[in-house]
């Protein structure tokens, strides 16, 4: 019997289409076989996670009161902040 996901597990398409070889013999890369699932109407990847949930909402308003004084400041602009735009030396 061909082992599969366990239930509520998400694999890759490059997982799923070795997955396939092993058990199946079907060859198909990952891309292709990604088209051809998003075609069928199958979702293979997982959504995009957020951290909101985990976030003390207390920490969350601190932070938030901090950062509004650093940019009443002007303290947010400094060269902390900056980006050179210069290859960086050998």
């Amino acid at each position: 019997r061909p082992s599969w996901p366990r239930a509520g597990s998400a694999w890759t398409a490059a997982q799923l289409a070795d997955w396939l070889a092993t058990q199946h013999d079907v060859r198909l890369s990952a891309a292709p076989l990604a088209v051809r699932l998003r075609a069928a109407g199958y979702v293979y990847q997982r959504t995009v996670s957020s951290l909101a949930q985990r976030q003390d909402a207390a920490a969350v308003a601190a932070s938030t009161v901090e950062l509004a004084a650093l940019e009443a400041q002007g303290t947010l602009g400094s060269a902390m902040w900056r980006i050179s735009t210069r290859p960086a030396a050998p």
